[in-house]
């Protein structure tokens, strides 16, 4: 991917959109083309708040494939 740019750091710099559900949590960085799906947030030994587990999608690199499966499973 010779377009990569390197937003590893990405949640630090941008404030993500984010929609809560019951199951899960969705927080979408448009300025680094990221897409978060974790586990709702919990308390850690009754104080912190920690985010639940989280699998991140690089926008950008989704193939017409990919892009294709995430309708059909949505339903879009």
């Amino acid at each position: 991917m010779d377009d990569y740019e390197d937003n590893s750091r990405y949640w630090l710099n941008e404030e993500p959109e984010t929609v809560s559900t019951e199951r899960n949590v969705f927080r979408y960085y448009p300025e680094a083309g990221r897409l978060q799906v974790s586990l709702p947030d919990y308390e850690a030994f009754g104080r912190e708040t920690r985010r639940g587990k989280t699998v991140g999608v690089y926008i950008p690199a989704l193939t017409p494939e990919a892009k294709e499966l995430i309708r059909r499973a949505l339903r879009l």
